[in-house]
């Protein structure tokens, strides 16, 4: 009742602040944001500040404060809630006509004073990158802290895996086209000393083209700043073995957690689907288990996951490595006749692993 109680709070206070709600929801084949003409949002609030996301940044490793009033929230229409975690509710809504996801921060007792607003703004507002959520802007002005980002209308990963196992499954060429999305975004963050440390399927998010992004940055933190670098910080699901056991860790963290979401892709099941997540870090830590690999994976592949996951954390690769492998296998398969087709006349992108399906 108490979290009830605030959702009608906050969305009381957008409506007295000039925002508009409304019955819309989400359809499956949205058309895409054009960034290009992203200055409408400027021309058409000449009252608002300029968008976090075009201001100069100072990138001296830490999360940047956040101006309020970058976001005109009258010029916000939200529409059906596509998701609730644990800092808050996703909005699908429009921003001066652009389809956008409006995240809505809570401002229950415990999450008063805690950083997450500041530091998922701070890194959206500095990263550019073609695998990452594009960051549009935020409103800053407490009880109300939300930021607003693209709308990618095939929505997370895990809920498009979930969803394809009522159809065809998407073919294996596709799947690894979506994990080399991920590995590249992930790659970049690492790039500029970032670790994700939540890196799972429900925070990738898909496009209308397939392309695979990166969101929630609410727990990143920049590497080499040990006071930061929390135990068990993320999913137990996709957590790496020494960050459950308190030990300390690194961006190889995110291999490990990248590992358990290529098996992901690959199979379209949930990562030690038959535990809940205690029981799941449990078998992680003390038994060293791991998913189950098909036994017709293609070798290279097989080998890829089972060195991200590896327990041993200076034997997992590093991004570089895991691109080139992916690159490799991804070129053999748009190869005609390549193994694993059936059509020697056409690129291999018709093997795939077998879905179990959801009964009808």
């Amino acid at each position: 009742m108490q979290q009830v109680g605030e959702r009608v709070f906050l969305e009381e206070l957008l409506a007295q602040l000039g925002a508009t709600f409304s019955s819309i929801k989400p359809r499956k084949h949205l058309r895409h944001i054009d960034l290009e003409e992203l200055s409408v949002l400027k021309e058409r609030s000449p009252s608002s500040q300029e968008p976090i996301s075009e201001r100069e940044s100072k990138d001296d490793g830490v999360a940047q404060s956040v101006q309020p009033h970058s976001v005109s929230i009258p010029d916000l229409i939200l529409g059906a809630v596509v998701a609730v975690g644990s800092a808050g509710r996703i909005y699908y809504g429009t921003y001066c006509g652009q389809e956008v996801a409006v995240k809505v921060f809570k401002q229950t007792a415990a999450c008063i004073g805690h950083p997450t607003f500041q530091q998922e703004v701070g890194f959206l507002s500095r990263l550019q990158h073609p695998n990452i959520v594009k960051f549009l802007g935020a409103y800053d002005q407490p009880p109300l802290q939300l930021h607003v980002t693209e709308y990618l209308p095939e929505g997370s990963l895990r809920n498009y895996l979930e969803r394809q196992k009522a159809f065809e499954p998407p073919p294996y060429l596709e799947r690894l086209r979506m994990a080399r999305d991920i590995a590249c975004g992930l790659g970049y963050l690492h790039s500029l000393g970032i670790l994700h440390r939540d890196c799972k399927s429900e925070n990738m998010v898909i496009g209308e083209d397939g392309t695979v992004k990166l969101t929630d940055f609410g727990i990143a933190r920049m590497e080499g700043e040990p006071s930061d670098m929390t135990s068990e910080t993320g999913t137990y699901r996709y957590m790496a073995p020494e960050v459950i056991g308190h030990r300390p860790y690194d961006r190889s963290a995110d291999v490990y957690s990248f590992g358990l979401v290529l098996w992901e892709t690959l199979t379209g099941e949930l990562p030690f689907a038959g535990l809940n997540a205690v029981q799941a870090a449990f078998a992680v830590v003390n038994k060293h288990r791991r998913p189950m690999i098909p036994p017709d994976c293609p070798a290279p592949v097989k080998s890829l996951i089972q060195a991200c996951w590896h327990a041993n954390p200076s034997k997992r690769p590093d991004f570089a490595s895991i691109l080139a492998t992916l690159n490799s296998a991804i070129e053999e398969l748009e190869t005609p006749g390549s193994r694993g087709c059936p059509d020697s006349s056409k690129a291999c992108g018709c093997w795939t692993f077998p879905f179990k399906r959801k009964p009808r």
